[in-house]
């Protein structure tokens, strides 16, 4: 299994020379949330959705059901049992990373749960549009909707 601190993730330089290093948010840390879905519905059970944060460490959850929009259609995504995904949020997008993956959950009826680490930006930092990360991350929560089913709180995208 392979294993990477945050320090290790943070090597990473965008294309606009910025190291994600020193981009991250230290003092407030990661936010980890956890996810349950309950057994019974069958399709969607959340909004499609970017993240606000940096990038999102995903493990792999219990069953099946994220998906990942990519060529314009719905891709399951399977990291094996003993792996992780990284999605890529807005704010990498607006530091000049790849585009924000725009994800959601669909159910096949069985019980789901799952555990996402969000890495967040500093709060002090200004995008490559020149707009400070606080005043962004104040903009996409009025975006917050409730959740199209169970398993919390979505981002719309």
């Amino acid at each position: 299994m392979v294993t990477h601190s945050l320090d290790q993730i943070g090597t990473v330089v965008l294309p606009s020379g910025r190291a994600l290093q020193s981009m991250i948010d230290r003092r407030a840390g990661p936010v980890l949330r956890l996810s349950w879905y309950p057994p019974g519905p069958v399709g969607p059970v959340n909004h499609e959705h970017t993240d606000i944060d940096l990038f999102t460490l995903l493990p792999a959850a219990t069953g099946p059901g994220l998906q990942v929009l990519g060529d314009g259609r719905w891709q399951q995504v399977d990291p094996g049992a003993d792996g992780a995904v990284v999605l890529a949020g807005a704010l990498a997008q607006e530091f000049g990373g790849v585009p924000a993956a725009c994800h959601r959950v669909v159910g096949d009826g069985r019980e789901r749960i799952s555990a996402s680490l969000f890495v967040n930006a500093r709060l002090d930092l200004l995008t490559d549009g020149g707009e400070l990360v606080s005043d962004l991350f104040s903009r996409r929560l009025h975006e917050v909707q409730a959740p199209a089913g169970p398993g919390g709180w979505e981002h719309a995208r």
